[in-house]
């Protein structure tokens, strides 16, 4: 068996990651790389003996259990779930909220699974465009990969640091109103900046079940303070402000678009709670059971859930289904009272949180290609110095867009549209099916790699045998989540696997199509937002004296 090599080599710091993934060989082009992925059973892959020497250790332990990968997962977009979940309920209906909500999660984990099975077959990967490499045997999936991912990570920084600053605002007691945001959100990227030098996601499972305090404990309060009359009094009721099953009531003077818009909104939130397709790699990779993956996952759905049903039905049953986002804008909240203040400082906590999970395998891509040689686990203050300038492009953009850009929330829509259902579906589903293909249509002399082609340390990474990976112990593959193939059949004679079977066709065109849907609810709605004035709020550049623009 060929053991994990303790080091991530490279040539120089400019070189393609994904010729860091792929047997070259003698090859000069990208038609001349080998057409599958691995090696057949009873290949032998060339040996290699790694020097600590010449390739320091860079990739971080595997430390991470089941449980804390499935607290990372939520806790990635828990807090900004908490507070729009009653306006999607609201928008959307009780009934329809939880089938859509189902349709989602449901094709999400399915495009996790396929993700997962890749990786499985390929441990050494560590982030989704790597893994889009192998699963496409090309640039181009290296590229799709770390176009999207990369995008909704850098998008969402500015939105988070929006959000943190106002959540700054409530703690303090201030009214945004009275105060110019702009110096809040310099204020907290201080702290967001230090929050990026996690390194790992592994090393954010204290910060996690931080988070998951944070989150049951505002939603509590948000529950108290609607169902409290001395905090805050029933809002008025009357037949059109009552929630439906399905829909929700037309607003007196609206038109029929401002209410189709506002209820794609509402199912865009939905899509955007849970996201765990952007961290499968990532997570899995610091794992040391990897097959356990699908518990995360399945904990992750399960406390989402447990949001809808625990915070977002009972908030529109009190206060009806015309709620803004966040929820506690209502105009009849308490923003004066302490209870406000430490609901607000509870989101704070949880949304910084979120803002290190988001930003730290963006800093971490950064690093592997601009620093491969760095060594995670050097805490020296050169090493401290150098990651926190690695850091800094990510996070200079995102607060220069946090001060420039007049309508964040349309932004947030734009790269919703534009990200999410590509990387929880469509991708997921694209790479499997290239994967899977590539395995069927190729003959075993694709595999006729000689030992002298490997000129790096990890040329033969794609080579490896379709076997079980060192992590996954045999009796696991009977374990209804723990097994290996979660969608792969058993090899067949020379260890090339079946084409995709029925089922499997079934489910890759439920996922694709599921992902389709996705992309094309949250673009309309991404453009409605902007395009209806009504619903796409406030724009302004700028604050007091220097402001450059307000409609």
């Amino acid at each position: 068996m060929i053991q994990e090599p303790d080091a991530t080599p490279s040539n120089d710091n400019s070189a393609d990651l994904l010729l860091r993934f792929l047997p070259a060989g003698k090859a000069s082009a990208e038609s001349d790389l080998p057409h599958l992925p691995y090696a057949p059973s009873g290949a032998s892959p060339p040996r290699f003996h790694p020097s600590s020497h010449s390739f320091p250790t860079t990739k971080p332990r595997k430390t991470l259990h089941w449980a804390m990968a499935g607290l990372i997962l939520f806790s990635f977009t828990a807090p900004g779930a908490l507070v729009s979940v009653p306006f999607a309920v609201g928008t959307t209906g009780y009934v329809l909220s939880l089938l859509i909500l189902s349709l989602f999660t449901a094709a999400t984990i399915a495009g996790c699974l396929m993700l997962l099975e890749i990786y499985q077959c390929n441990p050494y990967c560590q982030n989704l465009p790597e893994l889009g490499a192998v699963a496409m045997g090309s640039v181009r999936g290296r590229r799709l990969a770390a176009t999207v991912q990369l995008s909704n990570f850098v998008g969402f920084l500015p939105v988070s640091l929006t959000i943190n600053a106002l959540a700054l605002q409530g703690t303090l007691g201030v009214a945004p109103e009275h105060s110019c945001l702009d110096y809040y959100i310099l204020g907290i990227s201080v702290l967001c900046l230090l929050s990026t030098q996690a390194r790992a996601l592994s090393n954010t499972q204290a910060l996690s079940l931080l988070s998951l305090t944070a989150i049951l404990a505002a939603g509590a309060i948000q529950l108290g303070v609607a169902f409290s009359p001395s905090l805050m009094p029933p809002l008025p009721s009357s037949p059109s402000s009552s929630a439906r099953m399905f829909g929700h009531p037309l607003l007196p003077h609206a038109s029929p678009a401002t209410e189709v818009v506002r209820t794609l909104l509402g199912v865009t939130c939905m899509a955007w709670s849970f996201v765990p397709c952007f961290l499968v790699v990532e997570l899995a990779s610091a794992m040391p059971a990897p097959h356990h993956f699908p518990r995360a996952l399945f904990l992750a759905a399960g406390l989402l859930f447990l949001l809808f049903l625990g915070v977002g039905f009972p908030l529109v049953h009190r206060w009806g289904w015309d709620l803004p986002d966040p929820s506690y804008a209502l105009p009849a909240w308490p923003a004066a009272a302490s209870v406000s203040r430490v609901m607000h400082a509870l989101v704070l906590l949880a949304n910084l949180v979120s803002y290190t999970l988001d930003s730290v395998p963006l800093v971490r891509y950064c690093q592997r290609v601009w620093r491969p040689r760095f060594n995670l686990q050097d805490w020296s203050p050169r090493a401290l110095g150098l990651y926190l300038l690695l850091s800094l492009p990510s996070f200079l953009f995102g607060v220069l867009a946090a001060l420039v850009v007049g309508n964040l929330l349309a932004l947030l829509a734009f790269v919703s549209a534009l990200s999410v259902p590509w990387v929880t579906q469509i991708l997921p589903a694209l790479f499997y099916h290239s994967w899977r293909r590539r395995l069927s249509s190729a003959s075993s002399r694709s595999y006729a790699h000689p030992a002298s082609a490997y000129d790096r340390p990890d040329d033969w990474i794609l080579a490896l045998p379709p076997s079980l990976p060192p992590s996954l112990p045999p009796s696991s593959s009977t374990s209804p989540l723990g097994r290996l193939s979660l969608l792969l059949p058993p090899p067949v004679a020379g260890g090339i696997h079946a084409p995709l079977s029925v089922k499997e066709k079934f489910l890759l065109v439920f996922v694709a199509s599921v992902g389709v849907m996705n992309f094309l609810i949250c673009a309309a709605a991404a453009v409605g937002k902007v395009s209806i004035a009504e619903l796409r709020g406030k724009t302004q550049i700028g604050c007091g004296a220097w402001t450059l623009y307000s409609d």
